[in-house]
């Protein structure tokens, strides 16, 4: 997220100097591209890997994949298991803005336990694999779970966005899930 047009050295996170090494196994001099997930794109050359991480000398902006013309914001109830992960991935590969995850009164979870759970990190670093499997410059921001009521209220209270609402089909008409 640091990164500066002027050039010099940038020192990645621990986890991407680690991708970086064992996985991709790049070694000082290969060259990268690296983004600050706000929509800039730079290329860079591996200057030296050691004990404080990996530093990158970055070399000149490049031009970052557009993002969509329109905004697209997903408010999803919390699925249980893994199913949560794959929305997240899949917003994120189709162009999304951001998710909103929602309580709802049938959901298997809580605000409370999605707390202590440390979900929303989780989902975070989720859309940040999922921009760089995809080639976004740009990381979807996963905003703290709200309760349905609170959505709703939000929602009424209007900013003049267009919303579209799908509700479970089995709910008396009007009535939130």
């Amino acid at each position: 997220p640091d990164l500066d047009e002027g050039g010099g050295l940038v020192v990645l996170p621990a986890e991407e100097g680690r991708h970086l090494v064992g996985v991709l196994r790049l070694r000082v001099g290969d060259q990268v591209a690296v983004f600050d997930g706000r929509g800039r794109e730079f290329t860079a050359v591996v200057a030296s890997i050691g004990r404080p991480g990996v530093s990158l000398a970055l070399a000149a902006p490049r031009r970052p994949a557009p993002e969509p013309a329109v905004a697209i914001s997903l408010a999803q109830v919390v699925l249980k298991g893994e199913m949560m992960d794959r929305v997240v991935r899949d917003l994120v590969m189709m162009g999304g803005s951001d998710i909103q995850p929602v309580v709802s009164a049938r959901a298997e979870t809580s605000l409370a336990a999605l707390g202590k759970a440390r979900r929303v990190e989780r989902w975070q670093r989720i859309a940040v694999a999922s921009a760089k499997q995809c080639g976004r410059a740009v990381v979807p921001p996963v905003h703290d779970p709200v309760t349905i009521s609170t959505l709703l209220e939000e929602a009424a209270a209007g900013d003049g966005a267009v919303r579209l609402m799908l509700l479970e089909p089995s709910q008396p008409h009007g009535e939130p899930i």
